[in-house]
């Protein structure tokens, strides 16, 4: 039918240099169409159509697919920017178990564990650094299993569990981090010896920057104060980074730190946890702390961030241990 109507138009174009409107049962002189009117649409029809005119369909939609390509390259370097945090933001506590790829998260509002197994390499080991990120991702860093020390880094998207695999650093274990300002800044650690650097990768150039510490620490545990955050660890390590002058202060050395340990805040209050004793130090006053309250401090704490709810602070152990500290009593227990 449609071959019978081109025929039909083109013998009349050729014949009276005009066609007649398509598909009109009541057909006038307003309804012819001059042969100029075709080639003008042919014309425009080809400049919208033809790649080499800068207007056409083909080049503003090739700019459009690029220009898309550049907001979701923009949006992946931009994901990570959200306002800093003393403690871990996140609900879940995460921590992998040793020698697998399964991820454990435990739930700070329901008590309970579940796993995942995430699709990564090498399987993970024990006190690897952790930090939940904006956007519902998840920064880890080196570990220990099977007499080695790791040096993989990679970020896990928790609603796909998808895995991007990053530029490796150097072997280390025993080391906290803290996000901040597009930055996950991991403090000291243990390689072969005790380290005394810092290591800070860029979540935007996703390129790692290294910094000094004024002595080795291990164990290190990290608490955000704004404008510096407090960095303790093994041995009697207890300083405070100023974000803005890249310097260190010593805070003391009055208080004893001999292996792992976990600060947790309490808004201004500020809870030491280390050899089965709690250390209560102020904001207001980093200089001086309360020391010696008897507690049951488990001696093989993770180095992921503590997660506060209600009056009770949750961190894990190496084995998948999840406790349960009280702000008031100082009570610690075994929940799950």
């Amino acid at each position: 039918m449609m071959k019978n109507i081109c025929k039909k138009l083109l013998k009349e174009i050729n014949e009276n240099n005009s066609a007649s409107v398509l598909f009109r049962k009541n057909q006038n002189d307003t309804d012819q169409v001059r042969f100029e009117d075709v080639e003008n649409e042919v014309y425009r029809r080809f400049k919208l159509t033809n790649p080499e005119n800068e207007n056409s369909f083909y080049k503003l939609s090739y700019k459009l697919a690029k220009e898309c390509t550049q907001f979701e390259s923009y949006l992946n370097n931009s994901i990570f920017v959200e306002s800093n945090v003393s403690t871990n933001f996140n609900e879940y506590l995460y921590i992998f178990q040793q020698g697998t790829k399964n991820l454990v998260k435990f739930s700070t509002e329901s008590l309970k564990k579940s796993l995942d197994v995430i699709k990564v390499i090498p399987n993970q080991g024990s006190y690897a650094t952790i930090c939940y990120l904006p956007c519902n991702k998840l920064f880890v860093s080196g570990g220990y299993v099977s007499s080695t020390y790791l040096s993989t880094s990679f970020l896990i998207d928790l609603t796909t569990n998808l895995v991007d695999n990053l530029h490796a650093v150097r072997k280390r274990a025993c080391a906290s981090c803290i996000y901040r300002d597009n930055k996950v800044y991991i403090f000291g650690g243990f390689g072969d010896n005790d380290l005394n650097i810092c290591d800070a990768f860029d979540l935007k150039s996703k390129k790692w920057e290294q910094f000094a510490l004024p002595k080795t620490a291990c164990f290190t545990s990290i608490l955000d104060l704004n404008d510096k955050c407090l960095i303790t660890g093994r041995v009697n390590f207890m300083y405070t980074y100023d974000w803005n002058s890249n310097s260190y202060c010593e805070v003391t050395n009055q208080v004893t730190i001999d292996g792992q340990n976990i600060l947790i805040k309490d808004d201004k209050k500020i809870h030491l946890l280390c050899d089965k004793t709690v250390n209560l130090g102020n904001v207001d006053n980093i200089k001086v702390w309360q020391k010696n309250l008897s507690t049951e401090s488990p001696s093989n704490i993770t180095t992921c961030l503590p997660i506060i709810k209600g009056r009770f602070a949750y961190f894990a152990d190496e084995y998948c241990k999840i406790y349960q500290y009280n702000l008031d009593s100082y009570e610690i227990k075994i929940i799950a």
